[in-house]
């Protein structure tokens, strides 16, 4: 399925799976399974339910999904997406992971991430069919998250443990996490940070915003923005040196603002930064970052100059966030003419190739 002889590695699609699809894998004795059950049958889009809504059916609150053509909540439809997109192998993220930030301080959380894992092993995810999957981490309860990890990280189709940043307090690099990042280190498995503050009625960061555009313009960098900035000046690069950290679905411009502007505090105040041996750009050049939205600029020059000022393609993995309306297919690299052939590779697939080692 390779395009042009190059590996296609998806590192960001949305499997859309339901409460409904995991119930099954809570336990009949846990208070919980009822409560799952109940939250399976009501409508998502109820402001205050069981499971907090993202979308609408008229896409208002969050943008649709216009993609009706594939089933994207059945391994038929994850294979049928593979084979249309000439995808070779695919890293399924979970879609109801994009609800964390809404949830209090209850075991929802731990109840639906363990549930998910059980379910996507028993019923899609297929290593030998490039099929691959994260870990919802649960990051209310770190203790939980990381038993999570120890006891799942061994399987075959899990690469990864997946972060959702959006509005997390404290954020990432506080040390209460540091649970979380032992357990990913110990397995050798990359963490994913990936933003998700986007809708409109459940913003967070602040109110009155009254379109779409601003908020899903604005969530996803408030998310990983705030996250890279804690993540490195807390010394967790420092703390965990064998972790790989990716950041996912901002795009690519933030960056480069992030690590000078980093490095200007960073020079002023580096008395505050006890756990830091270099500057913060040194740190963010090591990090990799999916590639979706990738931004649409007047002059690809401008594309070309963010890439090199981040540390280069080798920085870089290919994400297409199907099946969300502002996906990405495989041309949005292939059409880059400033990148050479085997650049183009490396960002389609082979760099993901050696972060997540399949």
């Amino acid at each position: 399925m390779a395009i042009g002889g190059k590996t296609i590695f998806d590192t960001d699609a949305h499997y859309v799976e339901t409460l409904y699809d995991i119930v099954d894998y809570i336990d009949d004795d846990d208070p919980w399974k009822l409560k799952f059950e109940y939250g399976s049958t009501t409508n998502r889009s109820v402001p205050i339910s069981f499971w907090p809504s993202l979308s609408r059916p008229d896409g208002f609150n969050y943008p649709s999904i216009k993609r009706r053509d594939v089933d994207f909540n059945t391994k038929e439809g994850v294979v049928q997406l593979m084979e249309e997109m000439s995808f070779d192998k695919i890293l399924l993220l979970s879609e109801q992971i994009l609800t964390f930030a809404m949830l209090e301080e209850d075991k929802r959380q731990t109840k639906f991430a363990e549930a998910y894992i059980q379910y996507m092993l028993d019923k899609i995810a297929d290593a030998d069919a490039g099929m691959y999957m994260s870990i919802p981490v649960p990051y209310n309860d770190p203790v939980k998250a990381a038993e999570l990890i120890d006891d799942y990280a061994s399987e075959k189709a899990i690469i990864g443990a997946c972060v959702l940043t959006a509005r997390i307090e404290p954020p990432m690099g506080h040390r209460k996490y540091d649970p979380i990042y032992d357990a990913c280190q110990r397995a050798d498995l990359p963490v994913l940070y990936h933003g998700g503050s986007a809708t409109l009625d459940n913003f967070g960061w602040l109110s009155g915003f009254t379109t779409i555009m601003e908020t899903h313009a604005l969530g996803f960098l408030f998310d990983n923005m705030t996250t890279i900035a804690n993540v490195v000046s807390q010394g967790v690069p420092e703390k965990f040196p064998k972790l790989d950290f990716v950041f996912q679905e901002t795009g690519l411009f933030w960056i480069p603002m992030m690590m000078y502007r980093m490095d200007m505090e960073y020079l002023r105040m580096q008395d505050e930064a006890v756990l830091m041996r270099k500057r913060p750009s040194e740190y963010m050049k090591e990090f990799y970052y999916g590639t979706q939205p990738m931004e649409i600029v007047p002059d690809k020059k401008y594309l070309q100059y963010v890439i090199e000022m981040i540390g280069g393609p080798d920085r870089l993995m290919y994400a297409s966030d199907y099946p969300h309306e502002d996906f990405d297919d495989p041309s949005a690299i292939n059409e880059l003419a400033f990148l050479t052939e085997e650049e183009k590779e490396g960002i389609l697939g082979k760099n993901a190739e050696g972060v997540f080692g399949v």
